[in-house]
């Protein structure tokens, strides 16, 4: 039998079959009545379940257990059963909700709050009618959170007295119970100040044995509106939201900002093909279309690691002056008067930086020039167009230029150069004089 403090016993008998009794006493009542109600249900197991090997009795004030079975190992909380008041309420919905937070609060208080595991509270609920009363009881073996786990489990069973002025659930190891008036021995261990909401105790989030966090759960019951749930759910979903919104304003203002950095390098009426950054000096594919007769085998000049490789179409449209009859010599006489910017070809319009274009030119005149020594390696070159920390010098005259240098016959360059295609017509019976050079040769080798 069960002390006043409620605590349990196990028995195992002497003969043959082997039994095991657990008895409770209500945490509020005192050692006589608790003695008196065990030998009450010790009687009545006899009578009412002989030859059983097992049974189970209820009372206000205790209640009585035994099994063939070792149950005591084992947080089962089996033969359930649930009493209620007759009376209906007459403000269902209020009363549901006000007795499913005391009911909850009073688990709590029984489970962290107390060592024998048992508990009592209440709370004001009308002007005809102030106080709706609690209680809360586990078996003392239990753990805090096995005991509210214990009686959060049959929360459920609400729902089948909701609107009735009292009810509770008996179990096996926890019951509870509420009524609009008071059932218990002595003063209430929790007072709820009234029916509205109010926030959980310091200790409702509890950490187990294994260092995991459990937050206790708020039972439900048909009819309450579950205000309380819809507050929890407005209460993580709203600052998920506001999280959202700020994350997506931030990418749509990074995308603004490099979408308007574009449209400044791209004007809005090139062609997709066209590459027009100020940072790039390639050629469109349009240009090379052109410039190639669309990749024409007859321009093709190789084939190397990194592809075909084919000749650019000289331009033909430089005017003739009295000093220069081919391309060079007119780069080179526009480039010592300093005009050399007349030289662009007007048919690029608008779509190419000029500052590139004549260093695309200062660095063309530096290949060509007289001296082999003077001329840039391929790798210089390179460096020189990709980047502008390279400085560039002043080219020197190139190694073969007509109009200054005086080498060539003038008249007969002009008949036999021909401008569209950028090469020499020779004939059986007229020769060209050229003027010695040491010009360099490069013999290209595909990779």
């Amino acid at each position: 039998m069960a002390p006043i403090q409620a605590s349990t016993r196990t028995h195992w008998a002497e003969s043959p079959t082997r039994s095991t009794p657990l008895s409770l006493c209500r945490g509020d009542v005192n050692a006589s009545v608790c003695r008196s109600c065990l030998d009450r249900a010790r009687q009545d197991a006899l009578q009412l379940c002989p030859y059983n090997k097992a049974a189970t009795i209820y009372y206000d004030y205790c209640f009585l257990r035994y099994s063939n079975l070792n149950f005591l190992n084992s947080n089962d909380n089996s033969d359930l059963f649930y009493m209620w008041n007759a009376q209906n309420d007459t403000d269902p919905d209020k009363f549901n909700k006000l007795a499913t937070e005391l009911v909850n609060r009073t688990c709590q208080y029984a489970s962290f709050n107390s060592s024998r595991r048992f508990g009592t509270g209440e709370a004001n609920f009308t002007d005809a009618e102030p106080k709706l009363y609690g209680l809360a009881q586990c078996t003392p073996d239990f753990s805090g959170d096995q005991c509210y786990n214990c009686l959060t489990g049959m929360f459920s069973l609400m729902q089948n007295i909701a609107g009735k002025r009292g009810g509770r659930v008996l179990g096996s190891r926890c019951n509870f119970r509420y009524e609009i008036y008071p059932f218990y021995e002595g003063k209430s261990m929790l007072q709820l100040p009234s029916s509205s909401s109010s926030p959980p105790p310091s200790n409702g989030t509890n950490t187990t044995g294994n260092g995991n966090t459990t937050t206790p759960a708020v039972p439900t019951v048909e009819g309450d509106g579950n205000k309380n749930n819809i507050g929890m759910i407005l209460a993580i979903v709203i600052p998920l939201v506001i999280a959202f919104l700020l994350i997506s304003s931030i990418c749509i203002c990074f995308w603004r900002r490099r979408k308007r950095r574009m449209a400044k390098k791209l004007p809005h009426d090139t062609n997709p093909e066209e590459i027009t950054s100020v940072e790039s000096i390639l050629f469109d594919l349009s240009t090379l279309k052109t410039a190639t007769a669309n990749f024409s085998e007859e321009n093709k000049l190789g084939q190397g690691g990194f592809g075909s490789v084919y000749k650019d179409k000289k331009n033909s449209n430089f005017p003739e002056t009295e000093q220069a009859d081919d391309l060079l010599s007119y780069v080179w006489e526009h480039w010592t008067q300093g005009t050399i910017s007349e030289i662009l070809d007007p048919s690029f319009g608008d779509r190419w930086p000029r500052s590139e274009a004549l260093r695309c030119i200062q660095i063309g005149l530096l290949c060509v020039q007289e001296d082999p020594a003077s001329r840039p390696s391929m790798s210089t070159v390179g460096l020189m167009l990709n980047s502008y920390s390279v400085s560039l010098q002043a080219p020197s005259k190139p190694a073969f230029c007509v109009g200054l240098s005086g080498g060539m016959d003038s008249d007969a360059f002009r008949k036999g150069y021909n401008f569209s295609t950028g090469e020499f017509e020779r004939s059986s019976d007229k020769s060209i004089p050229m003027t010695p050079n040491e010009v360099s040769i490069s013999e290209m080798e595909p990779r």
